[in-house]
């Protein structure tokens, strides 16, 4: 038997704990997205070339950059450099 005194309530407590659940789960996937897009960088090569590199990516080209004493010209991109004069990417290799 239903108690007619708390049925408004408690539907009232329901819908509320749902919204606060959607509210939950819609913040948490915008959070992942925009995380996911922090873990790219795009770098513009030449003319509308765009080039994705990642974390990892990066630290081999470091790491093959301070192993062959490359030497970049002021006011270049790091990796801007390496990607136009070492098309194909030995650091890849190593």
């Amino acid at each position: 038997m239903k108690n007619f005194t708390t049925f408004k309530t408690e539907s009232y407590m329901g819908a509320f704990l749902l919204l606060i659940m959607g509210a939950f789960m819609v913040g948490f996937f915008i959070l992942a997205i925009k995380s996911f897009d922090s873990d790219v960088e795009m770098i513009n090569i030449g003319n509308a070339k765009i080039k994705t590199v990642s974390d990892s990516e990066k630290s081999m080209m470091s790491i093959w950059a301070s192993r062959r004493d490359v030497n970049i010209p002021e006011g270049e991109s790091f990796y801007q450099y390496l990607l136009k004069n070492y098309p194909s990417k030995p650091w890849v290799n190593e």
